[in-house]
């Protein structure tokens, strides 16, 4: 009868250290994944404030465009101005020669 308690209240035993062990260790671990998940959460909230003030620019930047399209037409005259005529300058300083005084001898 003795060895039939040894060995119940070592089962007894063993198992309240079991249980507070995985206890102990499924505690840390959720509390990791709650810091990530409030890390992650964070992080989502950020990059959406981000998009949001990024949109905003971009209809900001979008209205000054058709603004200044706007005033570029009404400014502009119907008639547009004749192009000088293009001048042709003469380059009379021969062929080019390379840094050095090395011809250029390379294939085409």
């Amino acid at each position: 009868m003795n060895e039939i308690l040894s060995y119940a209240v070592t089962l007894l035993v063993s198992a309240t250290l079991a249980w507070a062990a995985t206890r102990w260790w499924y505690v840390r671990r959720i509390g990791r994944l709650q810091r990530e998940l409030k890390r992650a959460a964070g992080a989502q909230h950020s990059a959406a404030r981000m998009m949001g003030q990024a949109r905003k620019q971009v209809e900001e930047l979008q209205r000054a465009m058709e603004e200044l399209r706007r005033r570029h037409q009404f400014v502009s005259s119907p008639e547009p101005e004749p192009a000088a005529p293009a001048v042709h300058e003469v380059d009379d300083k021969g062929p080019p020669v390379r840094p050095g005084g090395w011809a250029d001898t390379l294939p085409m």
